[in-house]
């Protein structure tokens, strides 16, 4: 069967309507393809959920690409972070397929609720399960913008408290200038790791941005005894610490 192509005039669009458009399946448009030897290919084949989507006539492929892309490109979420929402994205995307029997355009609220209901039994913290909500309710947001979907049905699920730990605690003054003082610093391994400890402790750097510090990142250059010191956090935020005296003088020397 041929498809006739209608002009903008005709159809009364223009050329700028988004690539994901129910109303035009056979116009020419720019698509976003995953790589072939790509981890979002390379995840998403691992699933049944493949076949299903293409029997379906959907290209998610190229649909999680594009999802990737923002959240990376513009939104600065780190790439670890992209690759988990995603895992979390196709995971829910088998639950409608087996279990729900819906396409995953067509969910709403309970459908999802229903859902996170059936992961909570295995045994996940309050912590990872607010992280698959936040993983479908920024891929929900992103089928809203693209037309996909008129209203994100993750809406209507409310935000799941994080428990408070009992071994997140900082640790005494005492205690850290116990384990400074271990240190053995005739060493270079041993002067590192004091760098390290004290940078932890004084400044409370997350490991990440800990391992990505570089040399230029110190700037030593602001007052008698004054650094500054930029560090890159999450979602690729940057900010700005002030080192002072004995910090400082362990930096510089």
């Amino acid at each position: 069967q041929t498809h006739r192509r209608n002009s903008p005039q005709q159809s009364g669009r223009d050329n700028n309507h988004t690539i994901y458009s129910r109303s035009y399946p056979k116009r020419k448009h720019p698509k976003i393809h995953a790589s072939k030897s790509g981890p979002i290919r390379r995840l998403y084949e691992k699933t049944s959920v493949h076949e299903y989507l293409k029997k379906k006539g959907k290209d998610m492929i190229a649909l999680i690409d594009e999802y990737k892309k923002e959240l990376l490109s513009i939104a600065y979420f780190a790439e670890e972070t992209v690759q988990n929402y995603v895992s979390c994205i196709l995971s829910f995307i088998e639950y409608c397929k087996n279990n729900l029997k819906i396409k995953p355009d067509k969910c709403r609220g309970h459908h999802i609720l229903k859902w996170m209901t059936e992961i909570k039994k295995t045994g996940v913290s309050n912590s990872r399960l607010q992280h698959h909500r936040s993983a479908l309710r920024t891929f929900f947001a992103f089928l809203c913008k693209a037309k996909i979907i008129r209203k994100n049905p993750t809406d209507a699920i409310p935000i799941i408290r994080k428990k408070r730990s009992d071994r997140n605690k900082p640790i005494s003054k005492d205690t850290a200038f116990k384990l400074l003082k271990s240190i053995d610093q005739s060493t270079w391994i041993g002067r590192r790791n004091y760098v390290i400890i004290s940078l932890f402790w004084t400044l409370g750097l997350r490991l990440s941005e800990l391992t990505s510090l570089k040399v230029r990142s110190f700037e030593p250059d602001h007052g008698h005894r004054i650094g500054l010191l930029r560090v890159r956090g999450k979602n690729r935020k940057q900010r700005a610490l002030f080192i002072v005296d004995k910090l400082y003088d362990t930096l510089v020397a």
